[in-house]
């Protein structure tokens, strides 16, 4: 009888750590599942931002007026909602810096100066942001940020294009307006 007690609780200890062994052998491939399926998800949606990024400039090129406006404005409400999830695998404040460059000259042709102030600072701080983090050397200074913007803008949509750029013309009036008014509030903008 004691014999018949010890085999037992021999095999009740043997399935228990079958047991628990089949238990951590199952959480641990569910992990595994879980990691694939979040990588997947990962790359999926950031596939998600680089068409929607090629979506919007797209629309700046073809589009008009309203419609590159429109498409620039939620596109940067967009990847500051995401900001987290995409610096991981995008540099977040060049797709700012971008969008609010173009959204600032949109402005400045369609002679909303304080659209275009705005929008010249925020890309400047993202300008910032970028020549800091990567040590370029290239950090434009303030004084000649409207002007350096302009110019660069004016080369890429003549080669690229911008159709919203035939309906209306850039006031130099504004334009010098804003470049006033920029060099006075960036000394707001702290050099990091």
């Amino acid at each position: 009888m004691n014999l018949n007690i010890r085999k037992r609780l021999c095999s009740s200890k043997w399935l228990a750590v079958v047991l628990v062994t089949i238990g951590i052998l199952t959480l641990m491939f569910g992990v595994l599942i879980w990691e694939h399926s979040r990588t997947q998800r990962a790359a999926r949606f950031i596939t998600f931002v680089d068409q929607r990024t090629e979506h919007v400039f797209t629309v700046y090129a073809t589009g008009t007026v309203e419609e590159a406006t429109n498409a620039l404005l939620a596109y940067v409400r967009f990847i500051e909602s995401c900001e987290a999830k995409i610096s991981a695998e995008r540099d977040v404040d060049t797709l700012l810096y971008i969008a609010h460059l173009k959204l600032a000259y949109i402005f400045l042709y369609i002679g909303n100066e304080d659209g275009s102030l705005k929008h010249f600072l925020d890309a400047y701080r993202h300008h910032m942001k970028v020549q800091i983090r990567t040590k370029s050397g290239r950090l434009v200074p303030k004084p000649k940020f409207v002007d350096f913007a302009i110019n660069g803008l004016e080369q890429v949509d003549r080669e690229a294009g911008a159709a919203w750029r035939f309906s209306c013309v850039i006031e130099t009036n504004v334009a010098g307006r804003v470049r006033k008014r920029f060099i006075d509030r960036a000394s707001e903008i702290p050099n990091e």
